[in-house]
């Protein structure tokens, strides 16, 4: 997988940039799911895929 700063984000198609966050959201609940010692909070993360791939899309626009 290229580094952050090896991908040109802004020159990325909608779909390309689309996929790219939603990687990025898809790690951070891959690492949330993991450290959690309770357990059941996949679905609840999962829910909130689009949401996270929202936030990480308009800070990589700069919006």
């Amino acid at each position: 997988m290229a580094l952050l700063d090896d991908v040109k984000y802004a020159n990325g198609d909608d779909a390309d940039q689309r996929l790219l966050a939603v990687n990025a959201a898809l790690e951070l609940i891959a690492v949330r799911v993991t450290n959690n010692t309770t357990g059941g909070i996949l679905e609840a993360e999962l829910s909130r895929l689009s949401q996270y791939a929202d936030t990480i899309q308009a800070a990589l626009t700069g919006k």
